[in-house]
This record gives structure tokens, C-alpha cells and sequence, in this order.
């Protein structure tokens, strides 16, 4: 199963998008089951022009590997989900595996 999500909206309502931080990340998801479902793979769709992102040197089609120490495949989609509802100023550590197959972590700052 295929889904093109937001890190800022996956799964939220308006109210909570409000108070919620934004990585300034899109990703293609690929899940596996439904009860619960599995993140298999998660690959960078979009990076916002300026955001912490973008400073961090993330680019599209880099792949997370991990969110939180969460890795991919195998963390719960809820889950992830849960650790990217985070306030403005808060980060997230994640680890990207990109296209020269270098493993690289960054934190990133929640704007």
C-alpha cells in the first residue's frame, strides 16, 4: 500500500496542525499489514525550500532508515506517526540512507 503523506499532517486533525511543528519533509510511504500496519520503506518526495531540511542537506529520494531510533522497515506506522507530532522547537533524530549509500543522522528542528 502506497501513500504519499506529510510528516506535519500524517493522520491529524486541523486543530492539532496548529501547535504541531513542521520538518519541512514529503515522503513516499510504503506500508506492509493493517493491524497495525508497518512502515517498509520511506523515501523523500519534496524538501520545503528554507526549512530545517533543507539546512540539514536532506534530498529528495534520500531514504529514512530510522525516526527516533525507529527503524525502517518494521516501525509501526502509528508509531512514527506519533513521534512527528511534535511542537514547534522540538526535534527528531533521523537517520537517512542516500542515493552515494551513505548513512548519515541528523536532528532536525520542528519550525
Amino acid at each position: 500500500m502506497k501513500y504519499i503523506l506529510w510528516f506535519i499532517c500524517c493522520f491529524l486533525s486541523p486543530a492539532i496542525l496548529a501547535s504541531t511543528g513542521d520538518f519541512g519533509v514529503e515522503v513516499d510511504v510504503t506500508t506492509i499489514g493493517l493491524f497495525p500496519p508497518k512502515l517498509e520503506t520511506v523515501t523523500v518526495a519534496t524538501v520545503k525550500e528554507g526549512s530545517s531540511a533543507d539546512r540539514a542537506g536532506v534530498q529528495v529520494g534520500d531514504k529514512i532508515v530510522s525516526i527516533n531510533g525507529c527503524n525502517i522497515p518494521g516501525c509501526s506506522a502509528f508509531k512514527a506517526k506519533r513521534m512527528m507530532n511534535v511542537e514547534q522547537g522540538e526535534t527528531a533524530q533521523f537517520q537517512l540512507l542516500t542515493a552515494a549509500d551513505e548513512l548519515r543522522t541528523i536532528d532536525l528542528l520542528a519550525e
